[in-house]
């Protein structure tokens, strides 16, 4: 049985799963077996342990198969916007399950940090505090942060972690938590939220700019054309 019970204990260690899930699950799975000793001593013991492996075993296989899934679903979604346009998925547990970038300095960036799995906190952090991102940066630079998810605790949680990381550069920064309809719009429109808002202002300001002449300037000349239109 002493063997057994490492075999099942050693297959729990290699799921990855919350840990608080995992050890109230070997912890119900060790009493079942506990009430199986205490009762009477069966004619057939390599029976009982057959049928309490197999029961640890389909267990392991329903919650490697259940936890998988909760892991590997977004809840929310994370826009950084510098010039480097970068996009985080995030799960129910605040981590980084998918990371993408929106054009050659956000490739650059993200190929320089490896973030999957990571904490968004510590993710956010070796991004924006990387070697390739900081130079971007520069006196006049303003780095955006959007939050998109349909839980308010998480989006709280998350637009804490960013405002306490952005707060830490060298440039000035703001973090925003957006709504699913925004962020579609943004969408359809080709960019980022933060870019798209800017996108707006200058379109309205100026409106011989159209929307596919705002796709071709990054982040710092939509702002320079900004300043430029609103001085005239």
């Amino acid at each position: 049985m002493k063997n057994l019970d490492q075999r099942v204990r050693a297959t729990f260690d290699a799921i990855t799963l919350p840990a608080k899930l995992k050890y109230q699950t070997l912890r119900m799975l060790t009493r079942k077996r506990n009430e199986l000793k205490l009762t009477k001593r069966s004619r057939q013991p390599r029976v009982k342990q057959t049928v309490f492996a197999l029961a640890a075993c389909l267990m392991v296989c329903a919650l490697g198969l259940g936890g998988y899934r909760l892991y590997a679903t977004e809840t929310a979604l994370v826009e950084i916007e510098l010039n480097p346009s970068l996009e985080l998925s995030i799960n129910r547990f605040d981590r980084v399950i998918d990371a993408r970038a929106n054009n050659s300095d956000g490739q650059r960036v993200l190929s320089s940090v490896a973030v999957i799995n990571s904490s968004y906190e510590q993710a956010l952090a070796s991004l924006v505090e990387s070697p390739i991102f900081l130079s971007y940066i520069d006196a006049s630079s303003l780095v955006e942060v959007s939050v998109i998810t349909a839980s308010q605790e998480q989006s709280a949680t998350l637009a804490d972690y960013s405002q306490n990381c952005i707060a830490r550069l060298p440039c000035a920064g703001s973090c925003q938590q957006v709504s699913a309809q925004a962020h579609q719009q943004a969408l359809e429109a080709g960019m980022g939220v933060a870019r798209f808002r800017v996108a707006q202002q200058l379109m309205a300001l100026d409106p011989k700019i159209s929307l596919e002449d705002c796709r071709s300037m990054s982040m710092k000349e939509l702002r320079q054309r900004i300043s430029a239109v609103s001085s005239q």
